[in-house]
């Protein structure tokens, strides 16, 4: 298996930001909804809404900046850790022996790098970030299955 080089990673991560900011532009005046038990993304314009399939990825706990994948998130349904298992093996992949752990210590100033590398193995268009106090969520999201006008 071939390794990506840290050029590819830099790439990866460069290309997570892109993605990240112009969705962040769009999603200013949006409501949105969630469900991990239906794997899907939803997000209500004035006008549409555009209903996005998705993967969680993973939760981190801005208090003792641990990471958890998804798939060993025990509060999750079966179907999203099953659907986030594709996530394991990435230690490997990428050279970073703490990937292949369930979860692990990761500054906050690394967690980009994380979701850009999960999010890039996933072929994912952009990873959502749902933030509070106590845990972070993060789900891959890809291209919408659904468009559908508001009257």
């Amino acid at each position: 298996m071939d390794m990506p080089d840290i050029s590819d990673i830099d790439s990866i991560v460069a290309r997570f930001h892109h993605a990240q900011s112009e969705f962040l532009e769009a999603q200013e005046y949006m409501d949105y909804y969630w469900s991990v038990d239906d794997l899907i993304f939803e997000i209500e314009h004035p006008r549409h809404k555009l209903v996005y399939p998705m993967i969680p990825i993973g939760t981190w706990s801005p208090e003792t900046e641990q990471f958890t994948w998804a798939f060993a998130v025990s509060q999750f349904p079966e179907c999203a850790r099953d659907a986030a298992s594709v996530l394991k093996g990435l230690g490997a992949k990428f050279q970073r022996a703490e990937y292949d752990h369930d979860s692990f210590d990761l500054p906050h100033m690394e967690l980009d790098d994380v979701l850009a590398i999960a999010g890039h193995h996933l072929n994912s268009t952009v990873i959502f970030k749902e933030k509070n106090m106590k845990h972070w969520l993060f789900f891959a999201l890809f291209v919408p299955t659904t468009v559908s006008r508001i009257p």
